[in-house]
């Protein structure tokens, strides 16, 4: 069997295509346009009235490292782009990993308006 090298530009431009990412003013424009769509407050909480939120002395909140990890994970996924994952989304993500790590606090997640959409992540 003969091996072919492909050209210096060849391999450049597979190269590029294979690892290329949006660029950081990509996920920007996605999260400010989603932005605007959106009225409303939304307000979320570790834990209810008369709970106190659970805490890793080494990774700090639970429910906060849930949303990121949440967050992470799914940006990480094989969902479709452009897509943005709501903060509704991500609160009741975390509220199963407390829920599978038998945390003893119920998160809440407030919001008026359309703010339940409102985006923790974007993916362009």
């Amino acid at each position: 069997a003969k091996i072919t090298a492909l050209s210096e530009s060849e391999t450049r431009i597979i190269r590029k295509q294979a690892f290329q990412r949006p660029s950081p003013a990509a996920y920007e424009r996605l999260f400010d346009s989603t932005v605007m769509k959106y009225v409303g407050k939304g307000v979320m909480y570790s834990c209810s009235v008369g709970e106190a939120a659970d805490e890793d002395p080494n990774s700090g909140g639970i429910y906060t490292t849930a949303l990121l990890r949440t967050s992470l994970t799914w940006h990480d996924g094989t969902q479709s782009t452009p897509s943005v994952l709501s903060t509704s989304q991500a609160h009741v993500a975390a509220k199963v990993i407390l829920d599978i790590h038998r945390a003893d606090q119920n998160p809440r997640y407030i919001y008026t308006g359309t703010a339940s959409n409102f985006p923790i992540a974007v993916k362009p």
